[in-house]
């Protein structure tokens, strides 16, 4: 049986954490996709970051892509034009993808649906329980950006293996 390449993203403008993996117990790479400088402005910023995404892409040819996008209670941390360019950010990520992976599958799983409300730290420490290779790095990645990937691409499988199972 050939095995599956899956991508999972947490996107934004300023860092967008990334993750592959070939199964829930085997991934094979995370981590955070920058810009070249954060400070400029937000539309150069996720062309920056989606020129990392598409050199990721062309390394690892995924099978799958599985997306975070907002849901419709995104608190606190955007408003106003932060949520424009984050919505423009998920967005732009999401064409990368499609333009790049035009035999894969690309789906988009809203943020409160995967997270079910658990705080970003609690995340964070469940993926380093699970996932050596992001416990020995996870000092870098301060905003938990790349444990979101992951955690998203576990959730993915999880709902995979139940899809399986009712079809079986």
């Amino acid at each position: 049986m050939r095995m599956i390449t899956v991508l999972g993203l947490d996107p934004a403008s300023v860092k967008t954490g990334y993750a592959i993996a070939h199964g829930p117990d085997d991934v094979v790479d995370a981590g955070i996709l920058l810009p070249c400088r954060t400070r400029d402005p937000a539309v150069q910023r996720v062309v920056d970051v989606g020129r990392e995404l598409a050199a990721l892409i062309d390394e690892h040819k995924p099978d799958f892509a599985v997306v975070e996008i907002p849901s419709g209670h995104v608190r606190g941390k955007f408003n106003g034009a932060g949520l424009t360019i984050y919505g423009m950010a998920v967005g732009y990520m999401l064409r990368v993808c499609v333009e790049k992976l035009p035999d894969a599958r690309v789906e988009c799983i809203d943020e409160q649906t995967w997270t079910a409300a658990v705080p970003k730290r609690r995340r964070q420490n469940a993926v380093a329980t699970i996932c050596k290779r992001y416990a020995q790095g996870r000092h870098a990645d301060t905003g938990a950006d790349a444990a979101d990937a992951i955690g998203l691409l576990l959730y993915w499988f999880a709902v995979q293996q139940a899809r399986a199972k009712v079809t079986a």
